[in-house]
């Protein structure tokens, strides 16, 4: 069975973390650090964000789909906020920007399809929303192709 795009760039995605980043709680959506989360740290909370298409020729959709990740840490010293944070920040791209299409299973033996035409970091803010924690923010936005359905096959 051939999963739908947008769920192969979040395995993907969590497959990526979870092997830069090491064996770490992940959490989707459900109310971020003010939800469902039991303190439990490092944590990664993600996002998926509202998708913007746009029909790109007869039966092709150019999709964009942004998705925020929230790389949750404890902070060693409060006056290092910033610096404790670009360390995060760094260790976050390296987890994720491993190749430009988002290669799945990517330096397995068993690599797969490339699932975007392209992706970047359009956004990231490190800040301490708690006393003793770091919080690195980050938007992704992935862009790929996908089957536009309002057209019938055999229209003329």
């Amino acid at each position: 069975m051939t999963l739908p795009k947008r769920d192969s760039i979040v395995i993907e995605l969590k497959r990526r973390l979870k092997k830069g980043l090491g064996n770490i709680s992940i959490i989707e959506g459900n109310g971020g650090i003010w939800g469902s989360w039991d303190r439990t740290l490092p944590c990664i909370h993600i996002y998926e964000m509202p998708t913007s298409k746009q029909l790109v020729k007869p039966g092709k959709y150019q999709v964009e789909l942004p998705i925020q990740l929230e790389y949750v840490n404890k902070l060693n010293s409060q006056l290092s906020v910033y610096t404790e944070g670009r360390n995060k920040l760094s260790k976050l791209e390296k987890a994720i920007e491993l190749d430009e299409r988002f290669t799945e299973n990517f330096s397995l033996p068993t690599q797969g399809q490339d699932l975007v035409s392209s992706f970047s970091c359009v956004a990231d803010e490190i800040m301490s929303p708690l006393p003793g924690v770091v919080d690195v923010g980050v938007v992704y936005v992935f862009k790929y192709t996908e089957a536009f359905h309002g057209y019938e096959l055999k229209r003329h």
